[in-house]
This record gives C-alpha cells, structure tokens and sequence, in this order.
C-alpha cells in the first residue's frame, strides 16, 4: 500500500506541475481562449456560422451584423 501511496505521490509531484508549465508556456505563445464577442455568441455560431439550437433563441437581435 506504500509503494502505491509513493506511486501517486511521485506522478503528482512531476505531471501535475509539468502539464501546468505546458499548457502556462503554450497560452504565452497561441491564446487558447476565445475573444469576448466570439464568447459571448457562442462558438458554434463562430466556428460554423450557424447555431447549434436554431429553434432555441435566446438574443434573436444581438446578432444582426452591423
């Protein structure tokens, strides 16, 4: 049951900060969130140019291009 407890112990310590540091230094070189507008609309709007949920509208008009 030690060697277990060790086990986790040891790939907590080395991938949890690992995989922090990647994805730190990765969001330092390409952005990984979305911008406020592209939030706010949704990504399937962003992405595909179309809602997922057509029949489901919630902000019929803040979506009128301008």
């Amino acid at each position: 049951m030690l060697a277990l407890v060790v086990g986790v112990a040891a790939l907590l310590g080395f991938v949890l900060p690992l995989t922090y540091g990647l994805n730190w230094l990765l969001d330092r070189v390409v952005t990984q969130r979305v911008d406020r507008d592209g939030d706010w609309q949704g990504m399937d709007i962003r992405e595909l140019g179309a809602g997922a949920y057509p029949e489901f509208v919630v902000h019929s008009d803040e979506f009128v291009p301008r």
